[in-house]
This record gives C-alpha cells, structure tokens and sequence, in this order.
C-alpha cells in the first residue's frame, strides 16, 4: 500500500520535475555541471561575458568546493571590468584551495592594480613558497 502511494506522489510530480528552465527547453533532466561549465567556456570565448558569468554561478551554485570554477568566473569578471568581483572570486578559490597557483599569481596582479598592495605582496610570498619559479615572481 505504501509503495503504490509513493508511486503515484512521484507520478503527480512528475510532470513539475520535467522541466528544467528557458535556457533548456525540453529537456527531462538539468544540465550536467560539466555540460554547464562547457557552455561557460563557450560564452567567454564568444564575448558573452554575462552569460558566462551567470553559468558559472550555477555551476558554482553546484560545485562550491571545487576552487577552479571560482577561478573561472574571475576570467569572465576580469574581462567584464568587474575587478572586485573577479578579487573576491580569487579570494574564495584560495579560501578552497590556499597553494592554488594560478589564483595566487592572478590575485597578486589584481591585488597590485586594486591598489592592494600588501595583499599583493603577501599573495607573491605565498606563490615563492609554492613555486619559486613562478612566472609572476619574475
């Protein structure tokens, strides 16, 4: 008896749980994170900052533990002109990930052209520590 109430909850769900958005017509099931995040790199390739932007936020939205989305988004941010928004975007990838390279290095550049001094110098000492051979450390 149980079971076939069960059945017929998710039969009357069913049709609200089909759809997904506008972004995805007819489709059963939401995009997959990768399948999102390759539609991000589309975007950014493309010109399409906001779109871009807004794709990685969900795919973020999805993945908040994986600090090279975060990483990600700065680019699009970075290319946009929305500096403070692609600094913070660094700032939570090192939260994740406190050796990350790549966000290290991005993060000192941008922290020196915010006016960031000491963050910047602070990021580059991280960085040494990391990779000495760093080509931002050059």
């Amino acid at each position: 008896m149980f079971l076939m109430i069960k059945l017929w909850s998710l039969a009357l769900l069913s049709p609200v749980m089909g759809t997904y958005s506008a972004d995805h017509q007819g489709s059963a099931a939401p995009p997959s994170v990768g399948k999102l995040r390759s539609d991000a790199d589309a975007a950014l390739v493309g010109g399409d900052l906001d779109k871009s932007i807004k794709l990685m936020s969900r795919v973020i939205q999805m993945e908040p533990d994986n600090e090279r989305n975060y990483l990600k988004r700065c680019r699009a941010n970075m290319r946009k002109r929305k500096y403070k928004d692609a600094f913070s975007d660094l700032t939570l990838a090192l939260k994740l990930k406190p050796d990350y390279k790549s966000a290290l290095g991005q993060r000192a550049k941008l922290g020196l052209q915010l006016g960031r001094c000491h963050e910047a110098a602070a990021d580059l000492k991280a960085l040494r520590a990391v990779d000495a051979n760093a080509a931002e450390l050059k």
